[in-house]
C-alpha cells in the first residue's frame, strides 16, 4: 500500500507520520504541503545523509510511562520466572530518573546508559549496590539508542506534547533497512509516547492525524493497548501494510484489534484469495466469479 499523504496540514490539526520506509516522495510532498500553510515541519531520519530534527524518547511524560515505554520498546518485559528481570529493570530505572527529574534536568538515554556503567554513581544515586547480573540486559539493549545522536539532546526539536499543542507537521522516517530493530524499537517509543500524551487529551481538542506505514514493524501487545485509546485521545489514526498476512503472523489477537478498531478500510489491490474472501466477508459483498 503506498505511503499515506496527510493534508490536513492546512485545516491547522497536528500531523505525525511515521514511515518504516524511506518514502522521500512522501517526505517531500508533506514538507511542501507544510510550507504552502505556513506550518513548521519537522524531519526525524535515521538516514546517516539526512540532516535529522531531534526527539528525545523520554523528554515527555510521567516517570512510570517512560520506563515502560522504553522497557517495551526494548522487548524487556518478560513474563513466568523471567518477570523478575523486568521488576528489577524497572526498581533500578525508576529511581535513575527522578534523580534528574528532581534537580529539573532533562535526561536522555544516553544519560541513563552512562549511570548504569558506573558501579559507584549507581550506589550513590540509588543508595544500595546493584547486583550487575540484573541489569546488563537494560545496558546492553540501551547500547545502540545511546549512540544515536539524533535521540540523545536534552532538549530537542520534536516534543510530540508541543507537536500536539501547536499542530505542527512531523515526519519520523525510520527506514527499517538501515537498522530494523533499532527502527522497530523507536517506533514503539513515539506510539508510547502517543500514549502518554493521550491521558490528558480528550474529545474536545483538536484532532490528532497520526499516519502508519509498514506498522506492523512496531507492533507489540502494548501496541493493541494504544489503538484502542487513541480514539478516545481524539487522535485520527491511519495504518497502512502490505498484506493480512504480516499482521496475522504476530497473532490473530492482534489482527482482531485491528480489524475492530480500523472502521473504514481502503484496498488497492489483493493476490492472495484467503485475503480476497476474508474481505468479502466483512464487507458484505457478494463475488462475481467469470467464466
Amino acid at each position: 500500500m503506498p505511503e499515506p499523504i496527510p493534508t490536513e496540514s492546512d485545516e491547522g490539526l497536528p500531523v505525525v507520520v511515521v514511515d518504516f520506509k524511506g518514502d522521500k516522495q512522501a517526505i517531500q510532498l508533506l514538507a511542501k504541503e507544510a510550507k504552502k500553510t505556513g506550518k513548521k515541519f519537522y524531519l526525524f531520519s535515521l538516514h546517516p545523509d539526512i540532516k535529522s530534527n531531534t526527539y528525545n524518547p523520554i523528554e515527555s511524560g510521567n516517570v512510570l510511562s517512560k520506563v515502560e515505554r522504553v522497557l517495551t520498546a526494548l522487548d524487556l518485559v518478560y513474563d513466568g520466572a523471567a518477570k523478575f528481570y523486568t521488576y528489577s529493570q524497572q526498581a533500578t530505572f525508576i529511581p535513575l530518573l527522578e534523580y534528574f527529574i528532581n534537580r529539573d534536568v532533562i535526561c536522555t538515554l544516553r544519560d541513563i546508559w552512562n549511570i548504569l556503567a558506573d558501579a559507584e554513581l549507581m550506589k550513590e544515586i540509588i543508595g544500595q549496590k546493584i547486583d550487575a547480573g540484573h541489569i546488563k540486559g537494560l545496558w546492553a539493549a540501551l547500547t545502540p539508542y545511546a549512540r544515536l545522536e539524533q535521540i540523545n539532546k536534552p532538549k530537542s526539536d520534536i516534543s510530540l506534547a508541543g507537536v500536539l499543542k501547536k499542530g505542527v507537521v512531523v515526519y519520523f522516517d525510520l527506514r527499517s533497512s538501515v537498522a530494523p530493530k533499532l527502527a522497530a524499537g523507536l517506533g514503539k517509543m513515539i506510539a508510547l509516547d502517543l500514549q502518554a500524551q493521550a491521558a490528558f487529551r480528550t474529545q474536545a481538542d483538536r484532532i490528532a492525524l497520526i499516519a502508519i506505514d509498514e506498522f506492523q514493524t512496531m507492533a507489540c501487545e502494548a501496541f493493541r493497548d494504544i489503538i484502542q485509546k487513541f480514539r478516545s485521545a481524539n487522535y485520527a489514526l491511519v495504518l497502512a501494510n502490505q498484506a493480512l498476512g504480516d499482521i496475522r503472523n504476530i497473532g490473530m489477537g492482534f489482527a482482531d484489534t485491528i480489524g475492530t478498531n480500523t472502521k473504514t478500510k481502503i484496498i488497492f489491490s489483493v493476490d492472495d484469495p484467503v485475503d480476497v474472501e476474508n474481505y468479502i466477508k466483512k464487507s458484505g459483498s457478494v463475488p462475481i466469479r467469470r467464466e
